[in-house]
């Protein structure tokens, strides 16, 4: 005998005895996106009160079970319609039409059904179940997540449901975002901001709403919103360049070019092919540097193909200004380094080598035009973190990673080792796995490193 008939003829005997009313199967133990069939189960209930079933009732009703697994959907109906007539409370029969009904996708039927059983049998899951996938395939998404929690409150830990509840959220959230999006086309802006915060509801990692949110309160001129809205959307996914434009846009519009510049670097660091965010990073520093009485060189380092060692020690002095000199300053302030006494960065430079950041070469020149590799830039930055740290081991920020392309015996293998953990690098890993020692760091990426530096320094003092 087949395992099917067998479940089948099971499930006969059990009816005829008049057992409990519950079960051998249910949506639980079902793979995902498959109905059990009538003839396989009976719905599911949590275990309850064993009820007796008449003889000729139970009878007519696995009738039209075999009707309806024979394809005979009609008669299966009727002979449902003459069980109800005997008694309107017989859940099952509701559950039964309603999964005729699903079958022939006269859905309206099968809700109307399926609501009749669980208003006879309040905790009948088969029907709560059915209810929510029939309600979602109609996009009513509010109704399908009422019936998803109704079966979680019944059985918190059932799977399917959990799987479910998901499901429910993230297609009702990506339903309210298309919905939004088009309102905003056709411009109905409130109507559009009414749409997405739906779609933050369902889901509020969906970075995509809040990009779309963040877009209309900045053309309404509500700065503060549209910043908090952008910052939303890069806690989730920090690589999209266009928000960290829109950010520095709004930052530049309030003054606060420290901020812009930051913003409009990380944009450029991701797509450095944006010609007019680099007009705007040199607005933004033009205005900042101003304030601050930078050289006009200064200016021009974010435009640096590759880095020189007297622009990275003018990032240095201007951006670390604020951490104190340590007793292990080097003291070199009066030495002579011929090759800078006429150069704009000559007095950062002579600062960086008093606090022992960076050195000259043991023949005295520093050497202020020669490029800068990702392999000595770790290195610095690893001198600087060690002198502010104090004996204090690192709390890092990442896990470390191991690089294919450095060696134990590289000249930067301590160093990079130990500034990789605190991922300050980690936008710029091109290749997964290498670190690309000896290639030359262009200065916005050497300014945006130097940014992230600044925040673990500062998260460190607190």
């Amino acid at each position: 005998m087949s395992r099917k008939k067998a479940a089948f003829t099971v499930c006969c005997l059990l009816l005829l005895a008049g057992c409990a009313r519950r079960t051998v199967i249910g949506p639980g133990t079902l793979p995902s996106g498959k109905r059990p069939t009538l003839i396989q189960t009976r719905p599911v209930t949590p275990a309850g009160a064993r009820r007796v079933i008449p003889l000729e009732l139970a009878t007519l009703y696995l009738q039209a079970l075999m009707a309806y697994h024979s394809g005979h959907y009609q008669q299966a109906l009727s002979k449902l319609t003459a069980v109800l007539k005997v008694d309107h409370t017989f859940s099952e029969a509701y559950w039964a039409r309603g999964e005729i009904y699903f079958d022939l996708e006269k859905f309206d039927q099968a809700l109307r059904n399926y609501h009749q059983a669980l208003q006879y049998d309040p905790q009948m899951i088969d029907a709560a179940f059915q209810l929510a996938r029939i309600y979602l395939r109609q996009r009513k998404y509010r109704q399908a997540k009422e019936q998803v929690d109704y079966i979680l409150a019944l059985d918190a830990r059932q799977p399917i449901a959990l799987q479910l509840q998901k499901t429910v959220s993230e297609q009702a959230a990506r339903h309210h975002l298309r919905k939004g999006r088009a309102l905003l086309e056709s411009g109905q802006r409130p109507q559009a901001i009414i749409a997405l915060r739906r779609a933050l509801e369902s889901d509020p990692g969906l970075y995509q709403a809040w990009l779309e949110l963040g877009r209309i309160q900045q053309e309404k001129g509500e700065t503060a919103q549209a910043l908090r809205s952008y910052q939303k959307a890069l806690q989730i996914k920090d690589d999209l360049p266009l928000v960290w434009r829109r950010m520095g846009e709004l930052y530049l519009q309030s003054a606060a070019y420290e901020q812009a510049r930051h913003a409009f670097q990380h944009s450029l660091v991701l797509d450095p092919e944006q010609p007019e965010v680099q007009a705007l990073l040199k607005q933004a520093q033009s205005n900042f540097y101003r304030l601050m009485k930078l050289p006009p060189q200064y200016l021009q380092i974010s435009s640096s193909k590759q880095l020189s060692r007297g622009e990275l020690a003018a990032v240095l002095a201007v951006n670390l200004h604020f951490l104190p000199h340590s007793a292990n300053d080097s003291g070199q302030s009066s030495l002579i380094v011929p090759d800078i006494s006429r150069h704009w960065a000559r007095e950062f430079i002579l600062d960086v080598i008093k606090r022992g950041w960076m050195r000259p070469y043991p023949n005295h020149d520093f050497l202020p035009e020669q490029s800068v590799s990702r392999g000595e830039l770790a290195a610095i930055l690893d001198t600087i973190v060690a002198a502010q740290s104090s004996g204090k081991p690192l709390k890092p920020l990442a896990k470390p990673i191991i690089f294919t392309d450095i060696s134990p015996e590289n000249q930067y293998y301590q160093a990079i080792m130990r500034i990789s953990s605190l991922g300050l690098f980690s936008a710029y890993q091109q290749y997964e796995g290498t670190f690309l020692p000896d290639k030359a760091v262009s200065g916005v990426q050497a300014l945006e490193i130097v940014d992230r530096l600044v925040e673990h320094l500062k998260r460190q003092q607190q």
